[in-house]
C-alpha cells in the first residue's frame, strides 16, 4: 500500500521538516503547497520522496476562499503525474500524526475513503437544509444561513474583506466593516448555473482513493462554487456525494470529535488546539491525525513523530 500526502502550509517550516519525515517513511511521498505570500527554502523539502508545487505554481490561499481549493487540485494533480498511488491524505502544516504506519495501513485496508459531513442542501428548496449526525441519521431544519452559505454571494479575496484573516488580526472596526459588508452581499442570490441536486459540506480534511481523486479532476464546472462560504469545505464532498463513489466513502460528522481521518475538537470560541496535555484524548481516538497542534510544545510533538517513525518492528508493512 502507497500513501501520497497532500499538504497546504503556510508557516512553522521546522516543524513542517519532521512531519515531512513521518509522511515518506515507509516507501510513501509527500506532496506541498505553500502559501505564495510566504518565502521557504524549497531545498529543504526536496527529496526523491518530496514534491513541492513550484514558486511560479504557488497560490495566495485565503481564509474561506476557492484559491483553498484550487491549491488542492494543484496537488492532487502533482501526485497524479508523479506515480501510482492507493490512497491519498490532505492534511496541513498544523497536523500531527497519531497513529505508525503500521496501524494506519492496516486500518486503512477496511475502507476506501473518509470524510466528514455536517450539512446539505438543495438550490431550488431553500427549507431544505440538513444537518448530519451520529453518522447517517439527519436531521431536517429549515435554516436560511446554510442556504446561504452555499447560494448566496460571499467575497474575501480582498483582505479588508477577509473575515477569518481580520479576526487573527483583532482589529474589531475593520471587522464590523466586513461583517456589514458580507450581510449585504450574502442578501443576494448567485445567478451561476447549478447543476447537482444537492450540495453537501463537510470538513476540510479527508482521504481518497485514486479512483475518487481521479473523479474529482475530472471535474469542470468549478464556477457554481467560486461565491460560496469556505468552498473548500463543499468543492470535493459535494462532487463526490454526487457520484456512484458515494457508497464508498466512510461518512463521520464530528461524533467523538472524529472529522474523517482527523481529531478535532471544537469549542464554542473555535477550535481547542492539541497540546501536551490532551494529546492521549486524540490519541485515543480512531483518527489518523489530529490539528490543530499548539507550537509552544513543539519539542514534545516532535519527539512523538520520531517516535512513530522509529517503531519499526510496526512500520513495516
Amino acid at each position: 500500500m502507497k500513501i501520497a500526502f497532500l499538504c497546504l502550509a503556510h508557516n512553522n517550516f521546522e516543524y513542517l521538516k519532521v512531519l515531512k519525515d513521518y509522511c515518506v517513511s515507509d516507501g510513501d511521498s509527500f506532496f506541498l503547497h505553500v502559501d505564495n505570500k510566504v518565502d521557504y527554502e524549497d531545498e529543504n523539502f526536496k527529496s526523491s520522496d518530496c514534491y513541492c508545487i513550484s514558486d511560479s505554481e504557488r497560490l495566495r490561499t485565503r481564509w474561506g476562499t476557492f484559491s483553498i481549493v484550487d491549491a488542492t487540485l494543484k496537488l492532487m494533480a502533482l501526485a497524479n503525474s508523479t506515480g501510482t498511488y492507493d490512497y491519498y491524505f490532505l492534511i496541513s502544516g498544523h497536523d500531527l500524526p497519531l497513529k505508525s504506519k503500521f496501524e494506519l495501513k492496516n486500518s486503512l485496508k477496511h475502507h476506501r475513503a473518509l470524510m466528514s459531513l455536517w450539512s446539505s442542501c438543495e438550490y431550488n428548496r431553500p427549507d431544505s437544509a440538513y444537518l448530519y449526525k451520529n453518522n447517517d441519521i439527519t436531521e431536517k431544519i429549515n435554516s436560511k444561513r446554510i442556504y446561504r452559505e452555499f447560494f448566496h454571494y460571499t467575497n474575501y479575496e480582498h483582505r479588508l474583506l477577509n473575515i477569518g484573516e481580520l479576526q487573527n488580526e483583532r482589529s474589531k472596526t475593520k471587522l464590523r466593516f466586513a461583517l456589514l459588508f458580507k450581510k449585504i452581499l450574502n442578501s443576494f442570490r448567485v445567478k451561476s448555473s447549478f447543476n447537482f441536486d444537492k450540495y453537501y459540506k463537510g470538513s476540510q480534511w479527508w482521504v481518497l482513493n485514486k479512483e475518487m481523486l481521479n473523479y474529482c479532476l475530472s471535474f469542470k464546472d468549478k464556477k457554481q462554487f467560486f461565491y460560496m462560504h469556505a468552498p473548500d469545505e463543499k468543492y470535493f464532498h459535494t462532487i463526490l456525494m454526487n457520484s456512484i463513489y458515494s457508497r464508498e466513502i466512510i461518512i463521520s460528522n464530528g461524533e467523538r470529535y472524529l472529522e474523517g481521518s482527523h481529531y478535532i475538537r471544537w469549542k464554542k470560541e473555535g477550535m481547542e488546539k492539541i497540546s501536551k496535555k490532551n494529546l492521549t484524548i486524540a490519541t485515543n481516538s480512531n483518527a489518523f491525525f489530529t490539528r490543530k497542534i499548539d507550537f509552544e510544545d513543539f519539542d514534545y510533538f516532535v519527539k512523538h513523530i520520531e517516535s512513530l517513525i522509529k517503531d519499526k518492528a510496526r512500520n513495516e508493512f
